[in-house]
């Protein structure tokens, strides 16, 4: 997610070399939460409490994003093009107007991939390792509403831990369940 970050600089950078946002400079401060849900409060507190933003701006996460969306709306600060396509998200506008989403849904996503199996890959026995969070159970009930009647054709489905750095077991089971076609909803990690 490096890229969206120096972009995201870049352009700030860019508005403040023209003078700001009616006068105004931007800062554009990152806080690393090390993709840890608990760190993401710690950090969002502080922006707010002792940094004083305006604003949080492209936060990456579904849980991490949600840990702190009621925390954020109670304090009237924008929660500005959270990085997840959780349902979560994208369907609580009326009970969090100051929560702004950015992804497609993963739902979508997932459905998106479910046809172009079935479609081109009609005797698919399909293997998926997936986040077992809401990002991976999203993309996966998307995937088989996508598959439609193929759905089926799912031999295995494995989820890992959000943190887990070794997927070595979930990827053995996937390959003795006699998968041909691997699908994966993970992160980087």
């Amino acid at each position: 997610y490096e890229p969206v970050m120096s972009g995201a600089k870049a352009y700030f950078d860019y508005v403040n070399a023209h003078g700001g946002v009616n006068g105004r400079k931007i800062v554009y401060k990152l806080e690393d939460d090390q993709f840890d849900p608990a760190q993401t409060v710690q950090k969002t507190q502080k922006l707010v409490e002792q940094d004083n933003v305006f604003a949080i701006f492209n936060s990456i996460g579904t849980e991490h994003s949600i840990a702190v969306r009621d925390y954020l709306n109670a304090h009237k600060v924008p929660q500005l093009f959270v990085g997840s396509g959780a349902s979560a998200i994208q369907s609580a506008h009326r009970k969090y107007p100051w929560t702004i989403g950015l992804l497609a849904g993963f739902v979508g996503e997932g459905a998106i991939y479910g046809k172009l199996i079935a479609k081109d890959h009609p005797n698919a026995k399909i293997g998926v390792l997936y986040e077992g969070d809401t990002y991976g159970n999203e993309l996966l009930q998307g995937l088989k509403k996508g598959l439609g009647a193929k759905a089926g054709q799912i031999v295995s489905a494995q989820s890992y831990a959000l943190l887990a750095t070794d997927v070595t077991q979930q990827v053995q089971t996937l390959k003795a369940a006699g998968a041909d076609t691997f699908v994966i909803f993970a992160l980087p990690k």
